[in-house]
Order: structure tokens, then sequence, then C-alpha cells
């Protein structure tokens, strides 16, 4: 409080008088100081106009204070006009600065980094502002815990940030700060105060969850569903009750068939393991389970923190045995019957089996009770018939019936029949049309089905040749819906193919179509022409065998007739026309029989004219070759007039045989021709008389060119006889047995 017991000043009123006359002034002050203060803490001395404070003036409650002065005579005389006048009241240092809070609460996470920002402290002070009386300053007085330091304090902003990254929740979760704030810059002399902060430690989930165990050990009952079986405590070193905390537990092993399930107590924090559905003790007794726990919220990994993120445990279920009553297999039987089905039709078989034995002997079957009354069940056999014909108010329906089995001890087991309803409808999918003509490219044929059915019985169609036969030779390829294309596989004879074609809509209804390709020599279907019929199996008739019969009694005796005008004399053979070709004989067999003579080989004694052909005259040329002490003769020959040979005489023509040196010469003539032919324009050379190019994948004979237009140049050169490959060797060691 500023004590105001000085003289201020004197009311500088200016003094109007004349000399004659003298005044006495009296001075008064108004104005908001003097009116609101009921003591009056101004006064003005009236004689003289000095202006005393009454008492204590506190700036924080009048920081200022205006007034103003009035001097009047004694006889109420106002010489000079009304003086305000402004009074401010200087700051002193009265005040002590004060937080804003009583307590300051903060969250830090721990293991966080240094220099986290924490949180921020504020405190006030009522003096006068931008002066030093409010210039604070903060600082840490004390922590708990002492040690280590976790924190520190900006002097200026009071802004709380961290030292270390060691904050473990886990080891202290809440750390006391008491803070001082001092006013005068924070000198010793300042005034002070102080203020407790709380700093609370976040938990993160730096604490992967274990088990107590690492295995348990259960047991349960057969065919035991939506039991709990075993608990299995989840332990967290992290805060209780948070996501960091809570556990999830998974099976990680043994549940591929998901008879097993397991959940998380949320109080207790424990896995329930329970039984879905029913164990089979006859399947197996033992069942051996790894389940996992984790937390809700993802593993921090963290200085000084474990570094397995998930924990596993081993359950050993042991399961009991339970005398049970039969068991369908499948527990539910769908099946399809024909609407058109009649009375006392067989539609399906339904069977039990008693799950000790494995067998259905001793039990009988039985449709529960207040079920369709349109099907019926063998109580023996468990054979489902039809009861009753169906009405338009079943067709197209799916009807679930349930099914009992009752083994002899009276124990029940229950199954379901999903039956189907069909359509009555006899119309059955065909081809349309169902005959075609294929031409030389071969190109397929498009063959599309129809059925005048709704839906369900129609497309998609399904097409098949159901002839196996005709099945290898030709092929079909979906090409939508309703139609495939029908193509050979190879190359076929022509003619006229019946083929049978098997239909099944999308219900499996089924219908065969004959169709009839016609495969002919054209261009286009239009050029085809008669062509004969070609059948996959032919059956011979009668007249047909009795044909063939006759026709092989003719050719036996055209033989007999031609062997014995060739055996009234000597041996003369018809030779081809190429004389080339006859280097070596023509022959099918593939190895040498016993004592196989070829009528090419004509013996040098007995080669004369053969009076069968006296009309035409026969040139031969003949070759004695020895080999391994035998000898044979090998013959040249072709079809030739007595002109054609004239040059080379008459004894010649007789002896059937000459030279090799006359055999050159003869040919060489015949060669040029030939040679000479082969450079005429395509319409003058023979249509085979002509050299061919022969093109080697190995290597060459070595005995060398054996073509039509060979020409030899070495005489009596005959030793790559013994070189010949291994099927040549054997037609020659055909050749020389006499």
């Amino acid at each position: 409080m500023l004590r105001l017991n000085i003289f201020y000043s004197h009311l500088p009123f200016p003094m109007q008088s004349t000399p004659t006359q003298n005044y006495t002034i009296y001075y008064s002050a108004t104005g908001p100081g003097i009116d609101r203060d009921p003591k009056n803490l101004f006064y003005v001395e009236r004689e003289t106009g000095n202006v005393f404070a009454t008492g204590p003036v506190d700036r924080e409650q009048y920081p200022e204070f205006k007034i103003i002065f009035f001097a009047t005579t004694a006889d109420g005389y106002s010489p000079e006009i009304p003086l305000p006048h402004t009074i401010r009241i200087e700051d002193d240092n009265d005040n002590a600065p004060s937080f804003t809070q009583d307590l300051f609460t903060f969250v830090a996470p721990e293991h966080c980094k240094p220099g986290t920002v924490v949180g921020q402290v504020t405190a006030e002070d009522r003096d006068e502002l931008y002066t030093l009386h409010t210039a604070l300053k903060y600082r840490i007085v004390s922590e708990e815990p002492p040690f280590p330091k976790m924190f520190s304090v900006h002097p200026e902003s009071g802004v709380i940030t961290t030292l270390t990254s060691q904050l473990d929740r886990e080891i202290i979760g809440k750390h006391l700060l008491l803070i001082e704030v001092r006013d005068m810059a924070g000198q010793p002399f300042g005034l002070c105060n102080t203020g407790t902060v709380v700093i609370n430690v976040k938990d993160v989930n730096d604490n992967a969850p274990y088990f107590g165990h690492s295995s348990y050990d259960t047991k349960v009952l057969e065919n035991r569903v939506n039991v709990e079986i075993l608990r299995i405590p989840c332990l967290d070193k992290d805060e209780p009750n948070s996501p960091a905390w809570n556990c999830r537990f998974s099976i990680v092993k043994g549940n591929d068939d998901n008879h097993f399930a397991i959940t998380t107590d949320g109080r207790t924090n424990e896995g329930i393991l329970c039984v879905v559905k029913g164990l089979d003790y006859e399947t197996t007794n033992l069942r051996i389970l790894e389940i996992a726990a984790s937390n809700e919220i993802p593993y921090v990994v963290v200085p000084y923190s474990s570094g397995l993120a998930q924990s596993t445990c081993t359950v050993r279920v042991n399961i009991l045995d339970d005398d049970e009553g039969p068991v369908f297999k499948p527990c539910l039987l769908p099946i399809t019957i024909d609407g058109c089905a009649a009375v006392g039709t067989a539609v399906g078989k339904y069977l039990a089996e008693d799950p000790e034995t494995g067998n259905s002997e001793g039990i009988r079957y039985r449709i529960a009770p207040g079920q369709s009354n349109w099907i019926t069940i063998d109580e023996n056999s468990g054979e489902l018939r039809i009861a009753k014909l169906f009405g338009n108010d079943l067709i197209g329906r799916q009807c679930n019936i349930t099914v009992l089995a009752v083994d002899q001890s009276g124990k029940t087991g229950t199954g379901t029949v999903l039956a189907t309803i069909g359509a009555c409808d006899r119309d059955y999918p065909v081809v349309t049309p169902r005959e075609f003509i294929m031409c030389r490219d071969r190109k397929p044929v498009y063959i599309t089905a129809v059925t005048p059915n709704e839906s369900p019985y129609s497309a998609p169609f399904r097409f098949d040749i159901s002839d196996r036969s005709m099945d290898s030779g030709w092929q079909t390829v979906q090409q939508d819906d309703k139609s495939i294309l029908l193509s050979p596989r190879t190359d076929i004879p022509y003619g006229i193919y019946k083929i049978p074609v098997t239909v099944r809509d999308n219900k499996g209804r089924q219908g065969t179509s004959v169709v009839s390709v016609n495969y002919c020599d054209c261009t286009t279907p239009s050029d085809c022409g008669t062509v004969r019929q070609v059948s996959p199996a032919v059956t011979l008739g009668v007249w047909a065998i009795l044909a063939m019969i006759l026709g092989s009694l003719l050719l036996l005796l055209i033989l007999i007739t031609l062997c014995g005008c060739y055996g009234t004399g000597a041996v003369s053979k018809h030779v081809p026309d190429d004389l080339a070709n006859q280097n070596l004989i023509i022959s099918n067999t593939e190895a040498p029989g016993e004592e196989v003579m070829d009528p090419n080989i004509i013996p040098l004694q007995t080669a004369t004219v053969n009076s069968c052909d006296q009309g035409v005259g026969m040139g031969t040329i003949g070759r004695e070759v020895k080999t391994g002490g035998q000898s044979f003769e090998m013959s040249k020959g072709g079809h030739q007039t007595l002109e054609s040979v004239r040059g080379y005489g008459q004894s010649t023509m007789e002896q059937g045989r000459y030279s090799y040196s006359e055999w050159q010469n003869f040919m060489h003539s015949r060669l040029g021709e030939k040679v000479y032919m082969c450079r005429q324009n395509e319409e003058n050379k023979h249509s085979e008389d002509y050299v061919l190019p022969y093109n080697y994948e190995g290597r060459g004979s070595l005995a060398g060119s054996v073509g039509c237009c060979s020409d030899h140049q070495e005489e009596e050169v005959l030793d790559f006889l013994d070189q010949l490959e291994p099927k040549f060797r054997t037609l020659a060691e055909t050749c020389v047995k006499r």
C-alpha cells in the first residue's frame, strides 16, 4: 500500500484581486477517489491548497484517481474555474506470484525420446506488468523419485520436457514435481511461490503376454458340443484392463477341422477353450492343440523390453469313449427326383452306421412323424421310394425329410434328406439339323441342340459322341451353351458317316441324335455328288461271301495255268522297263527262306527265249559274279523290239546275255537320249523318266549311284557287293542260293 503523506503541490490558481480589496480563499476537492472511497483517501488543506492522503492506497485496487479542485471565497465566490487533476499510484512489489492451478497433471508415454514435451505450468503476478515485479522464473525444487532425474522445466515458459528415455511404467508409473516460481527475474530477493505437478507414465505394449505353463492337459467325452473344457491364464505386465494387457487367444495348430474354439474372459483375462463340434473317440482319442496369445494392439519393441511378441502353449485333449447312437453319413443327403416318377420308384438309399463297429447291421430306419407322406423308407435296407404321385403343389419344390435310425440298444440317430422334385417333362434335347456336307478342306460342321423345355431342363447342353469307335475318329469342340463344332481327328476316306451324338441338359436329362456327315471330294457343299457310304462296321451277306470264294478260286486257277506255262521250257523273265532298277532285285522277303530262288536270276546254261513269249522279243543282259565259291547270273533287261537290238546281233538275242562292255555301248545312246529329254520344255519331257535329285540325311551308299541315269565307268568292279548294308546283305544271300 502506498501511503501518501507528503505535500504534493500548491494549487496554481491565479489569484485575481484589487489593491483595495483582500480575499480569503478556501479550497475543496471532489472526484472518483473521494466519491467512491467512504474514508476519503485524500483531503485538501483549505487555506493552503495542499493535498494529503488520509491513509494507505492500494495500486492493485485503485491504480489511478481523477480529482477536481475548486477555489472559493468565504462568501462563495469562485474566482477561478475548477481544475481537474490525475493522481497515479506508484507500484510496489507487494504481491508474490501464484500458479494458475493448485495441481498440474500431465501424461508422458513410457520410453519416449529425450526432449518430449510433457506439459506447461503457468503462474500470475498482480503487480504492474512489464516490470521486474512481474518478471517470473521457474525451476524444479524437488522430484519424486529423486533419482534418476527424468524431467526439466524451461525457466521462462514453464514447459516441462523429458531428460531421458528410461521412463518405464512397469517400474515407476507416477512422478511428482515441486516447481517454484519467483518474480524479480528470479533474483533471491524476489517474491516466490511453489506448485505441484503429477506426471503419469502412459503405458505402451512393451510386454508380451505369456502363459503360466508351457503345456496343459484336459479331457472331454466324445460327441459333447458347446462345452468348456479348459481355462488358460494369460499373464501380462502392462497396465491391467488396457489394450496392451487384454489377451486374445488363437489355435494355431491341431484345429484344421474346427472342432475347437477359444475366447477371452474379459474380467480375468483367461482363455476359455470349448468344443464346438462333437469329437469321435473311434477316429482318435487324443487331440494336441497349440494355442497362441497376443494383445489387442500391436507389440512395440523398445529398450529394456522382451523380444517375444507372441507366446504359445500346448494343450493335450484326451477324448473319452461314450456309447452313442447310429450316425448317418452324410448327415445331409441331397437327391433329385423326377416329377414323373411312378409309385414305388426307388430314388436313393440313406444308411447310418454304428460308430463303434462301423457297420449298419441291426439298424432300423423310419421317417420322423409329421414328415412328407409321399416318400417312404425301407425299415431294414434304408431304401427311399415314392409313395404317391406328385401333384402340382410339389413339382419344383425342395423338401427336408428327417430320417431316424435306431440301433438294437434303442439309441437313435438322425439325418436329413434334401429332396428336389423336378418337373414332369418327357422332352429331351435333340440336334437339328442332322445332315451336313463336309468338303475336302474338312471345315468343322456347326451342330446345335434344341429343347422345348424351360429352365432348369434346358441349356447349357453337354455333347458327347456315344459310339466309341466313332469317337476315336471324330472330335467335338464346345462353341457355346447350345452348339459344338464337329470335325475328324485325322485323314479319313470320303463317304457318309453316321455319328450318334448324345446331348445332356442342365439337369442331366439326355437324348441321342444321329448326325449324318457327307464327306466328299468337293470345293463347296453344292459340288458334292454321289459318294460311297462309310460305316464304322460292315456286315457281309451270304452272296458277298460266295462271290469272294469264287473270286479266290478263279485267281488260284490262273496261277496254276501260269506255273504250267513257265514249266514247259527254259525260264525267261519279263524285266521291268527301267534297266537301272535291276541292279538290286526287289524282294518282299525280309529274311532268306529255305532254297529260295528268284525268277529274275537266270542260270547261264538255260537262258533261252520262252515259247510263251514268242510274239515279243526279250533282251537280257547277264553278268556272272563269283562270291564265296558260288556263281550266279545278274540279269539286266527291259521291253525291247527286235529292231532296237538289231545292231547287237541275233546271237546275243539267242544267248540271252552279253558282256558288260556291250551292255555299256547299248546303254550309252539311251542314257544320252534320257539326258537330252531332261533338258526339254515341260510339255516334251517324260513324266517320270528324268534325273531326280537325292538328298541324304546320313552317309551315302558305298555302291555309288543306282538310278536310271547311272553310267558305269569301271568294268568288272563288283566289290561293293561285299560291303552292302545289313538289309541288302540279307537280300544278296537270298539271291545266291540255287
